[in-house]
């Protein structure tokens, strides 16, 4: 197996001072972190990709949400590695080390009890209600979040190319960065760690981070809220650069009741399930123009827009999954929304985006079982 070098800093330019920092980073749901054979592993590349996108979100910031996205591309370009501007250095300025780049500990997903022509009680209960799938209405919730690196088998949810890495599996990730840059990947980090997730089926709250500074005197705890813009003017971009916030407040949401990650994913899978159906399709595929759901994402499972089929829309409502203030043990589910327009190879709408989101948000404000975070 492969083992990273464990000098960091490698060979940049004399002239450029690097600061070290050290975390300590732990999964607070399961990680689908895939390798060259697609086995989940402890790796640099994904942290490193999150660390780029909270950055951006950052540099948007610092840089007063500028509408032009050339110069945020060349500064990224300079400090994470690029391969477009000539006559710069092309190496990331960000170095990244893991204590270990073992595999993760989840061979197995769930309970092994559900057996051949025999379908348990408990399993039974997990499934949680879908209007429009099979013919008994049901699903299994972590399936419907986890599809692909999840699969069904034999009614059972498993995994699809083991292992995973399992909830409460941890490292320690060192990164070196020109101190210059630091307090923004700092900030990034923060960031990070309130709402990121890294590897597959992240947007749905798998591979769930917990991040804590090592290093006493580098700090996480800095002021988050300068990072968000009203989402309706947050529309005006088509890139995720900041949180979304309403004349309300931030559009962040949490179950109200702590359990283990499980229960919490469970719930969140609900939710998911009752947003989506709550908006309807109108027609039948392929569909001349999009009805309300395609704004929310794309692709919708067999129900196809003419002219869309091979562009993928994120969905910009994200979920995630963080320890419980009161009892460390248990977690709680966050939603948040981080809006943005979609591309404009998918001709939008802005009005009609508008009108589903704030209805996106309504729904939320209204369900039982979450509340508004105040953060």
């Amino acid at each position: 197996m492969y083992a990273p070098s464990n000098d960091l800093v490698g060979k940049l330019p004399e002239h450029m001072p690097m600061q070290r920092l050290s975390y300590d980073v732990t999964f607070l749901t399961p990680a689908f972190l895939g390798n060259a054979n697609q086995r989940g592993q402890w790796r640099t590349p994904p942290f490193k990709s999150a660390l780029r996108h909270w950055w951006r979100v950052v540099w948007a910031y610092r840089n007063k949400f500028p509408r032009g996205i050339e110069r945020m591309r060349y500064d990224e370009g300079r400090l994470f590695g690029n391969a477009w501007l000539e006559g710069e250095n092309r190496r990331s300025a960000v170095r990244m080390h893991l204590d270990h780049w073992r595999l993760g500990q989840a061979d197995e997903w769930g309970r092994q009890d559900v057996r051949e022509g025999v379908r348990m009680v408990e399993r039974q209960q997990d499934r949680v209600l879908h209007p429009e799938v099979g013919q008994d209405g049901v699903v299994e919730p972590q399936l419907y979040l986890g599809y692909g690196p999840l699969k069904s088998q034999r009614r059972a949810t498993v995994l699809t190319n083991g292992p995973a890495i399992g909830s409460g599996e941890r490292a320690v990730l060192s990164i070196a960065a020109p101190a210059e840059s630091v307090d923004d990947i700092i900030a990034a980090l923060a960031l990070m760690h309130a709402y990121g997730a890294v590897g597959g089926r992240s947007r749905n709250g798998w591979g769930a981070l917990a991040v804590k500074n090592v290093d006493v005197l580098d700090r996480l705890d800095t002021d988050l809220s300068v990072y968000r813009r009203d989402w309706r003017a947050a529309l005006d971009r088509d890139w995720p650069h900041a949180l979304g916030r309403d004349d309300s407040g931030p559009l962040i949401w949490r179950t109200k009741a702590p359990a283990d990650w499980r229960a919490i994913m469970r719930r969140l899978a609900i939710v998911k399930i009752d947003l989506r159906t709550n908006f309807k399709l109108i027609g039948k595929p392929p569909h001349p123009s999009p009805s309300e759901r395609h704004w929310l994402s794309y692709p919708v499972t067999n129900h196809n827009v003419r002219g869309w089929d091979s562009k993928r829309l994120p969905n910009s409502l994200r979920f995630k999954v963080r320890r419980d203030n009161s009892n460390t043990d248990l977690t709680r589910g966050v939603i948040f929304h981080v809006p943005c327009l979609p591309p404009h190879g998918f001709k939008p709408r802005r009005r009609e985006v508008e009108r589903v989101w704030r209805d996106v948000h309504a729904f939320l404000d209204n369900r039982a079982d979450l509340v508004r975070v105040r953060e």
